[in-house]
């Protein structure tokens, strides 16, 4: 199913259970992905279902949220050692 494997590729999704123009019943599904990974989830989606519709839109931001694999922080550098507030 293409919500597993988005799962599995790590994309966060949101789903809803929704009814499609001719009454039968769809899944909608959101998910927030960087322009570099849209081929890989619309070819997910593709495999899946061939004649599936979806739709890509801009963003100017967002706020929390499952964005992929988190990022680890870095450790302290050198600079925020030297330069840290007492």
């Amino acid at each position: 199913m293409c919500i597993i494997d988005l799962r599995d590729m790590n994309f966060g999704l949101t789903v809803v259970d929704a009814e499609g123009s001719m009454g039968s019943k769809v899944k909608i599904i959101f998910t927030i992905i960087k322009r570099k990974n849209v081929p890989r989830v619309i070819s997910a989606i593709n495999q899946y279902n061939p004649h599936a519709f979806y739709t890509i839109e801009e963003i100017k931001s967002s706020k929390d949220g499952y964005f992929g694999i988190p990022v680890q922080p870095k450790g302290i550098g050198i600079r925020e050692r030297i330069f840290k507030r007492k």
